[in-house]
């Protein structure tokens, strides 16, 4: 397996075409351009500097966690076509605010770095925090939404209005940007 070295990211400087609500972040490997829905809700456009498909669900994750914190959750949006978007290799990652969940998905963490009988896995690059503390297992927990969805549940939570270093940066930059 080759191993990539990865890059911590920076705020691009330059001009560009995005809106004051918007900032663009680069590392070795991909460009994110976020955009402020507002009360603490952001979309994330993730390309690869190469302008392949970035579909590596790990990298993914680690942008997600690097720029917008580890305990915020993010989905991408598998919309009915008739609010397809699809200009170029992107993934668009839609950001809650901090202590928001979702009413679906796993309730536990599992995380495995090992080929379980069908099921393989790549060894991680960096080592998450926590591995190896739980068996891996197929049948996790999962949490299904009430019918009909009641919505996104916030749960209280001592990690709200925590945030990573790039996100203080990123805020800072749209504050400048906005004088």
């Amino acid at each position: 397996m080759v191993s990539i070295r990865w890059e911590d990211f920076s705020i691009s400087e330059e001009e560009d075409d995005l809106d004051a609500k918007s900032v663009v972040l680069y590392n070795n490997l991909y460009q994110v351009s976020i955009h402020d829905l507002g009360r603490d809700w952001w979309h994330m456009c993730v390309v690869r500097r190469d302008r392949s498909s970035p579909r590596d669900w790990r990298d993914l994750q680690r942008i997600k966690n690097e720029i917008m914190g580890e305990e915020r959750e993010a989905v991408e949006v598998y919309p009915r076509e008739s609010r397809l978007v699809d200009t170029m290799n992107a993934s668009h990652l839609w950001v809650a605010p901090a202590g928001v969940s979702w009413p679906v998905g796993y309730i536990q963490r599992e995380v495995s770095d090992r080929v379980e009988g069908v099921n393989k896995q790549r060894p991680f690059l960096k080592t998450p925090k926590g591995f190896g503390e739980g068996e891996m297992s197929l049948d996790a927990p999962i949490m299904v939404p009430p019918s009909p969805p009641v919505g996104l549940r916030k749960k209280p939570s001592s990690e709200e209005g925590t945030s990573t270093a790039i996100f203080k940066k990123i805020m800072s930059f749209m504050e400048d940007k906005n004088k």
